[in-house]
């Protein structure tokens, strides 16, 4: 490990660190911040799981509504502000499509686009790229004096 002083105090090299819920590794890369997000995502279902979510006959409108807001959430979390390539995105739509079709009762072997969009969620790509876009003009309406457009 190298060590950096900086008058009295000395600061230790490190793999990894955690700034304002992203990881920042010594890589560069992202795939501390997809794997996390999956693992938070795994832990909401189960939590939700745990009030009986799967178990019970909810309807389907309201399992699918506690799934966005508990879990996709977490699995897109932070996704505007870093470079996800081909391998992140297959992880992530993976990892959704499997933990919908367990709070359903379907097996991972079955299809996962009819479902989906029977469920009206959009898929994976479309919510990254939306959430990107929303940040982007976010950014560019605040540092100019035009109006967000409605």
């Amino acid at each position: 490990m190298t060590e950096i002083k900086m008058g009295s105090k000395t600061f230790e090299n490190t793999q990894k660190i955690k700034y304002l819920g992203m990881i920042i590794n010594s890589k560069n890369d992202n795939s501390d911040n997809v794997e996390q997000g999956i693992k938070n995502t795994i832990k909401s279902v189960y939590s939700i799981g745990n009030i009986g979510v799967m178990n019970t006959p909810l309807k389907t409108n309201i399992k699918t509504r506690l799934y966005k807001t508990f879990c996709r959430s977490l699995l897109t979390y932070g996704c505007e502000a870093i470079k996800l390539n081909q391998i992140h995105l297959k992880k992530n739509k993976t990892t959704d499509g499997n933990l919908v079709k367990k709070m359903f009762g379907f097996c991972k072997r079955s299809r996962t686009t009819k479902l989906m969009t029977d469920l009206n969620m959009e898929p994976m790509e479309k919510v990254l790229v939306k959430r990107k876009l929303s940040f982007i003009i976010q950014k560019f309406y605040k540092n100019t004096s035009e109006e967000y457009p409605k």
